[in-house]
Formats: C-alpha cells, structure tokens, sequence
C-alpha cells in the first residue's frame, strides 16, 4: 500500500529541473565550477534552458580539457558564479531537482553559497534500479544504451538533455510496472530513505492503466523420432545441409565435421575422447550437435561443462537455441536443456521477503532491495547474475540474500528459484554447468546434479586448478567471522527465536533459550579472541630457512618450518575443545527447535543452525588437518594480509589426477576434454597426467585460419632479458612504436599488476599517443574495457590473466597482440611449487608445458575469424635466447616470424599493414 505525503505536490504538474556542472576536479572544498547547465522540462518539452562557463581561479587539469573541451583560455571572459547565481535560484524555483550523481553537483552548489530544500531524484541511483540489467549506470554508458538523441557529451546543458531523457526514459519503465511492485518499491523507500516516496506516487498515479501481458505458447514434440527424424553428423555438416542454412555466412570446414562425428562415436561406442580444436574449429557446435542429438535419442542424460559463466551463458543464450533449430527442435521447450550453478546464484525469496519487510533498513541496502524487486519481476530463473551488482559494498550485501544457508527452506509460499532449477535439471536431456559446480558435486556425493551418464567437459584445461579449489580449504577472518555472525549482535538468531517463543507463549522454551544463548555467548566470545590471536601469530610467521622466493605465502611443511609454530599448535588446540563445545551448543539448539518445528520461522532458523553446525565441524576438521593431520598429496601455507595485518591457513591438493579417475571419469560411460590448448609439444601427455584422464582417442585438430597471411609474429632481438632492471622501459618504449605504426586496437598481455602498472606510468606520460590508453584495474573491469574496445577500435588495452583467454575481439578491435613475458606460473606459489617437485624435472616437464598452454591461448587472442588480420610481437628474449624457446614458437599455427631489432620493428609493422591494404 503507498503511503501518500505531501511532496507529491511538488511534482504533480510535471515539471522538473535537470542540474549539471562541470568542474576542475572532484572536491568541492578545493576544485572550482567551470560551467553550469540547467534545463527545465515537462515531459520531453524542454521549457526553460539556462548554461554559462564561470570563471575559475584555478587552472583547469589537462584532463579535464581533453574531456570537456573547456579549456583556460575560454574562461577568460566567463563571468564570476555570483553574478549568474539569481538566475539559478530563479530557474530551480520549488521545482524537483534531478540529476545524475546529483549529489555531485548540489555539493560544489553548497560550497559556492546555493542551498536546495526541493525534492531531489538522481538518476543514477534510479537507473541501477530500475535497469538492473544494464552493463553500465555512466550517463555515457546509458545514453548510448537508449539512443538518446544527444550528440555532446560532458558539456553541461547536453548533459543535462541526456539526464533528461533518461529520467523520462525511467518513469516510463517504471510506468508498466504493476501497481503492487511500485507498492513494494515506495514501501522500501519509506524504509531506508534511499529515495523520496513521493516519485512512486507519481509513477502510480500516472502510471499505464491496462497492461497487456502478451505471452507466446508453443507447442510441438521435443523428441525425435529415432528411425524417420535421427539426423547423421555427416548430413548436419555438409557443404549445403542444415548447418551452413543455420548459419549465415558460415564457411564449411572440414576440422567442424570431423570434431562433431568423433564426439558422436564416442557417446555411442561408450568411449572417452580428448580433443584439441584450434580458435576457429567451433569447437561449442561441433560438440553441442551430437551431444544433444545423442541424448534425446538414446534418453540418457549428458552434463557439459565449461570454467567460465560467460561461456555458460553463451551456451545458453546463443549455441543452443541454435542446434535445437539445426535439429528440427522446439526451442521453447524445457527438457532440451537447462543451466544450472551453485546455491550462491540463486536468490532465495524467504530471506529476502524477511529483511524487505523489516521496518527500518540502512539506505545502501534499500537501494540494492529495491532493484531486485525490479528485477524480480522479470526474471523467471532467479539467478543473481542476470543482475549489473556495479557496486562492491552491494555484493558483499547480497550475500545475505542468496540460497547458499537455506538448508531447510521450502521456499516462499512454495516457490524456490534453487529448487526449480534443480527440477529442471532433473527433466532436461542435457545440464550445463560450470566446473565449480561439477567438483562440487563430485565432493558431495553426487547430492546437486542429477544421476548422469556422460560428461562434456569445454575449457578443459581449467579442471586441474578448478579440482585443487574445490578440495582445498581456507581457515581466515572472514570464514569465521561469518561462521559465528547469526549468533551475535543484537538481531543474532536467539532474540529472533525469543520473539517467536514469546508468541507462543512459552515460559518453558524462552527459559532454555536463555540458557543455551549465555553458553553460546560465552564460547563464542572465546572462539573470538582465540581466533583473533591465531590470526595475528599467523600474519608474524616467517620461515626459518631462507627462501629465494619473496612471497605472502609461507609453505608449511617439514621442510618448511616457521619461527612461532608452536604458539600456533598450542591455539589451534584450544580452537578445536572451543568448537567442540560450540557443536555441542549448536546440537542442543537444534533439538530444542526440532521440538518446535510447527512454529512459524521455525524451519528458516533450524536450517540456519544445522548450516552453522556443518560448517563448525568443518572448520574444526580443516584445524586438526592443519596442525597435525596432514594429508597425502596436499600442501599448507600461511597466507599474509598485510593490509588488513591478518593471515590465513590454508591447504590443497597438489595431485588431483586419482581423485579426478576414481570419483568422477571411471564412473561415466563416456567423457569429452576439449579446448583450444590441451597439448604440449603436440602431445596430450601432460594434461592426460595431471587430470587422470586416460583417454580412448585422441583427435588435434589445427585451427582453420591461413595464419601465413593474416598474422606476423615480431621478435624483437633488442631486448633485454626480463630480469633486467630496465627491461619494463623497454617494454614501454615498444608498445609507442606499436601504436604509432599499427592502426586498430593494441592489446597488451602482462603476467602480474605490477609490471601493468610500472608500464601505464611511463606510458602515459607520452602526450603524442595516438590511441585510447586503458588499464585493467584502473580504468575498470576486463568487461567495461571490452566493451570500449569494441566502440572505440584505436585503443590500446593492458591487462593481465583476465586477458589472456576467453576475450573474443574480432577485425580493428584488436589488430595487434603484445605478449610482454612468457606466462610461467608465479614460482613461489605453493601448489606451484608442490607440483614442480612432484617431477624428476619439474622445469621441463611441468613448468614449460603449462606455460605453453597459456602462451597459446594468449597467441589465439588475435585471430578470431577468417577475415581479422593482425601482428603479435613476444618482448620476452627467452623465446630465442632459451633453450626450451623454440618449444613455444613450436607450438603456435603456422605463422611467419621475423626477427628484429625494436628501432626497426616499426617499419615492418607498417610495411605489413600496407601491404595487406593493397591487397
């Protein structure tokens, strides 16, 4: 129900005002204004206009320039802010102030003596909530996303035009919401004060009287017939058949065909295949085909899974719906295919519904509820990652609202997000799923994925790393901190439970729940101060021995000894009585609420406290491990925080190739690895180790691009060894020449943030660059850069592992690839290190063959389709100077290399672009 109040009069007759500055700088105490815009509308009528530059005593920064297009000289003349300051109180008058990051621009207004009591609606804030969706809340960003009709950016009355476009944008959103979502929304805004109630009141009063709701229902079988409809591989990929009419444009290739009939023998022949398909293959289809065409005419289910979400979702969204149209299916139908992730994707409605409904609720948070709530109403799966979360502080809140510690819920009023996609799973013929989730699955049991009979697993070169994760274990702050939060602070689950008992008006049970709360409260207080010193011994460990490696983690071991351990053992002892007594606790509370399971609340707090006492026995188990219990083929180190002056403890398998045979490939009739790098020196020997894989073929499949005329690999024969203390200036100095000579998009691979960085300082300082510089970790997230990469094709990108796979840039986007240092792993990591002795020569037989896999998916960065042309320069001397060099140079295509020096790099660089553009 909305709550009317008295601000509605304020914006009742539609008009608005649209504030915008631009200013030398952020702060509002030290920076100054440069130029103001204000706009006031109705609707999209633009009533009244108003924007000046205002002169400004401090210089304006070179960035600020470059982006604004205001520099010094057009201040000269620009009148003072107090002489234009009545004509902007005139303008604003009563009028609702809107604005995006208003705050912003009313706090610089403050400082210059212009205070506002109106209503105020950003639009950032609104936009996040109102498009959960949207990749980016930038006015940029959003403005492009709905095709506003403005063409200037960042001067201060186009801003305001694309502000407003976007607030009308809003309100017309928000307008086809139902009455009862815009109910919930105000509701929430009464709560946390995020927004003035009275902009759900216009949108309700204003708002769309009949909705149409216009679903499309479809019928039709799912199954082929086996004998009239079972389609032959071979008639799938034919030069002229259903694939190639499926795919516009598409060229047929013979490494497609023979990729999709050797998955198909070997689903049908109970076999275990591993492939390697080079970047162009269309190794997703060419499994995809036969997998699902396998599954729903011999009714056995298949499992395909892939490392990334990203890859997932692609599977999902894109490649799926199209096999099912190669394959006559109906794709609206749900027993094809269903994705399925982990418990924390998925929102659970009871946990939320409980926290939405609480009276008061902290402004960060109303904001976050309220764009779920928006999102709610769309969304059929429930899954948190259909959901821009731009904010950090909001996914630490989210946390609290996903399935991952409902346990015993049963859903809202029935209804479980978790629950419907574990029943899909269960209906449909194939499950994708992420490599997490299959180990996850595989820990426990076989309890989260449906009885399946084969296994597709993409990316395969992951599953080694992604199988020590899910084995391994963390002890730290944060584990603990969460372990023990239901059971502290004033809304811990005793008062809650207190105020239930009260209800049922139940001396009896309220006086044990007090009992139980003060012994609870006790060893927690402990289990607080012991952990807090274990923590801080922890983060003082050194090792006795001298390391040549300087490293956050200190291997724990009997060749790896520390200074304090016997501080540690002796608190690690009193941990594991206090977690005793703490199970013991926890086991009482949950017979006392097992007693009183028809209570209303009941289950959600019993599912709570069996989750606290699976975890506590974990943590107690991962302690004893630790200190004393050390396992086979696992090793422990001490990880250091020091921002935060904290450690943690931590172990995990450094061999996974048995548990991997036995508890997962041994019990399928048939399993798939692909990738596009599985092999090293052409051999599948290395992967088929360390996974336990034991393949009955084996298929390496070449990339179908004419790399000998659309790529030229540049070794520079200048530079310095990587170790060298000037070698990043080269680096630097390398990357200019790249820019200068090359057109389109630069990509730049580093293998740590430190070397990125070294390398962004000295390149920015370069006024004459003629590219877009961007850095990951800097500028953004590897998604927002992407995506500027792709809009803007003269920029120059830094990034590290996020880079080096899984980036799929085709034509000027990216026309040439930096690899700036071989990717060896980081040498003094301990599962690294683990790995490496667990070889006769752990350099040559490990060390070099992972490094390979990385160097090549880094290489497959460049050429994404047959059209893309482009250069890759390696800055790294031990690809020539090495003698395991010529073993990475082995393992690219068939590509031309050219030795030179960097002076001259240049110029081959642009005789080959040349060359290539007459031809």
């Amino acid at each position: 129900m909305v709550q009317f109040n008295n601000n509605l009069n304020q914006i009742n007759q539609d008009f608005f005002c649209v504030i915008d500055l631009e200013t030398t700088g952020t702060d509002p105490l030290t920076d100054q204004i440069i130029e103001v815009g204000v706009l006031v509308f109705k609707g999209d009528e633009i009533i009244n206009s108003f924007e000046s530059l205002v002169k400004s005593s401090r210089p304006i920064p070179p960035f600020v320039t470059e982006l604004t297009g205001i520099s010094d000289f057009d201040l000269i003349d620009a009148p003072e802010f107090d002489s234009i300051s009545e004509v902007l109180t005139d303008l604003i008058k009563n009028l609702p102030i809107v604005g995006h990051n208003v705050n912003f621009d009313l706090g610089f207004l403050k400082n210059y003596g212009l205070s506002f009591d109106n209503l105020v609606f950003d639009t950032l804030d609104l936009s996040y909530v109102f498009f959960p969706k949207s990749p980016s809340y930038s006015l940029q960003s959003l403005k492009n996303e709905f095709k506003f009709s403005v063409q200037e950016s960042h001067r201060a009355l186009a801003d305001c035009q694309s502000t407003m476009h976007l607030f009308n944008e809003i309100v017309n959103h928000a307008k086809l919401l139902p009455s009862s979502i815009i109910g919930r929304l105000s509701q929430v805004a009464n709560s946390s004060n995020w927004i003035d109630p009275s902009f759900f009141q216009y949108v309700l009063i204003n708002s769309v009287k009949d909705q149409k709701m216009n679903k499309n229902s479809h019928s039709g079988s799912n199954k082929l017939d086996n004998e009239d409809n079972k389609l032959q591989i071979e008639e799938i990929f034919s030069t002229n058949a259903k694939f190639s009419q499926s795919l516009q444009g598409l060229e047929y290739r013979a490494q497609h065909n023979q990729m999709a009939l050797n998955v198909q023998k070997a689903l049908e022949n109970k076999k275990n295949l591993i492939v390697e398909a080079g970047t162009g293959v269309g190794k997703s289809l060419a499994y995809l085909i036969p997998a699902i065409n396998y599954s729903i005419n011999s009714n056995e289910k298949i499992v395909i899974s892939t490392n990334t979400i990203g890859l997932q979702e692609q599977l999902i969204d894109k490649d799926l719906p199209l096999v099912m149209n190669i394959l006559g299916l109906n794709t609206d139908d749900d027993t094809n295919f269903s994705l399925l992730k982990g418990r924390s994707n998925y929102l659970c409605l009871q946990k939320f519904e409980s926290q939405v409904s609480l009276q008061t609720i902290d402004t960060n948070s109303g904001i976050l509820m309220s764009k779920i709530i928006v999102w709610l109403h769309s969304s059929n799966s429930g899954d948190l990652n259909e959901m821009n979360i731009s904010r950090s502080d909001h996914r630490a809140i989210l946390n609290k609202f996903n399935a991952e510690k409902s346990l015993r819920c049963m859903g809202l009023e029935g209804q479980c997000f978790l629950r419907q996609a574990r029943n899909k799973a269960n209906e449909s013929n194939a499950i994708i799923v992420n490599h997490s989730l299959l180990m996850s699955d595989l820990i426990s049991e076989g309890s989260i994925l449906p009885p399946y009979e084969n296994l597709i697993i993409d990316e395969a070169h992951h599953i080694e790393d992604q199988a020590s994760s899910a084995f391994a274990f963390s002890i730290n702050r944060t584990l603990v901190n969460d372990l023990l939060s239901d059971f502290v602070g004033s809304e811990n689950i005793y008062e809650r439970l207190r105020r239930v008992f009260t209800r049922d008006s139940n001396p009896v049970a309220i006086n044990e729940l007090g009992i139980l709360d003060d012994n609870t409260q006790n060893i927690v207080r402990r289990l607080q101060e012991n952990f807090a010193s274990l923590f801080s011994i922890g983060f003082l460990s050194q090792h006795l021995e001298i390391s040549k490696f300087k490293s956050d983690k200190i291997r724990v071991s009997a060749n790896h000894q520390i200074n304090n351990w016997e501080d540690l053992a002796d608190l690690s002892d009193n941990l594991i009585v206090l977690l005793e007594e703490f199970l013991n606790v926890l086991n009482d509370l949950i017979k006392t609420l097992e007693t009183k399971i028809n209570l209303i609340g009941i289950t959600e707090y019993l599912g709570i406290t069996e989750a606290s006492y699976s975890n506590a026995k974990s943590l107690t188990s991962h302690l004893l491990e630790f200190f004393s219990e050390n396992q086979k083929h696992f090793v422990y180190w001490i990880l250091s925080d020091s921002s935060r002056e904290t450690s943690s403890f931590n172990g995990a398998p450094f061999v996974v190739g048995d548990i991997l045979y036995k508890e997962l490939f041994s019990q399928k009739e048939s399993v798939v690895l692909t990738s596009a790098t599985l092999t090293s020196d052409e051999k599948f020997e290395h992967i088929n180790f360390r996974t336990g894989f034991h393949p009955d073929e084996s298929l390496i499949l070449g990339s179908p691009f004419d790399y000998q005329s659309s790529a030229l690999l540049l070794i520079p024969n200048d530079i310095p060894d990587p170790r060298n203390t000037n070698y990043l200036e080269y680096v630097a100095s390398a990357i200019k020449i790249i820019c200068e000579k090359a057109p389109g998009g630069v990509l730049v691979l580093f293998t740590s943030y430190s070397a990125l960085n070294t390398v962004y300082d000295l390149i920015k300082k370069e006024k004459s660059l003629n590219k877009n510089l961007l850095a990951q970790g800097i500028h953004g997230s590897p998604r927002n850069l992407l995506q500027i990469i792709n809009s803007d094709n003269e920029s120059l990108i830094l990034g590290t592992s996020s880079f080096w796979e899984g980036v799929d840039l085709k034509g000027s986007a990216l026309n040439s690839l930096v690899i700036t240092r071989l990717p060896f792993d980081v040498p003094s990591d301990p599962i690294y290190q683990a790995r490496f002795e667990n070889y006769a020569n752990g350099f040559n037989e490990f060390a070099v063959p992972n490094a390979i896999m990385k160097f090549r998916q880094g290489f497959g960065r460049l050429i994404r389709s047959k059209d893309d042309k482009g250069v890759i320069v390696v800055l790294d001397n031990r690809i020539v100077k090495a003698p395991y060099g010529k073993r990475f140079v082995k393992s690219l295509p068939n590509v031309p290399v050219s030795h030179t020096s960097i002076h001259d790099m240049g110029s081959l660089i642009t005789q080959w672009f040349n060359h290539d553009t007459e031809q």
